[in-house]
């Protein structure tokens, strides 16, 4: 296996990346027009490979950086005071 072929499966795909199987598919879901870049469609099941698992796990971890850092922002001004 190269880092390249979609050999893995979703289950495969999600154990390796640290998320559970629902969460892979929330990043799925969300970033469903760009599933091209990181997954392959045989049928009705997706494959994966080591660099599309690399890249849904960098998109999971940039979008809870972004939640966190959108919780704890405070008004302008709320600031100002």
């Amino acid at each position: 296996m190269t880092w390249q072929d979609r050999v893995l499966t979703r289950a495969e795909a999600a154990s390796l990346s640290g998320l559970h199987p629902v969460t892979l598919d929330v990043v799925l879901h969300r970033t469903k027009p760009l599933a091209p870049l990181y997954s392959e469609r045989r049928g009705s099941r997706r494959w994966f490979s080591a660099k599309d698992i690399t890249v849904l796990r960098v998109a999971y971890e940039l979008e809870l950086a972004y939640r966190h850092s959108a919780s704890v922002r405070t008004p302008c001004h709320a600031t100002a005071r």
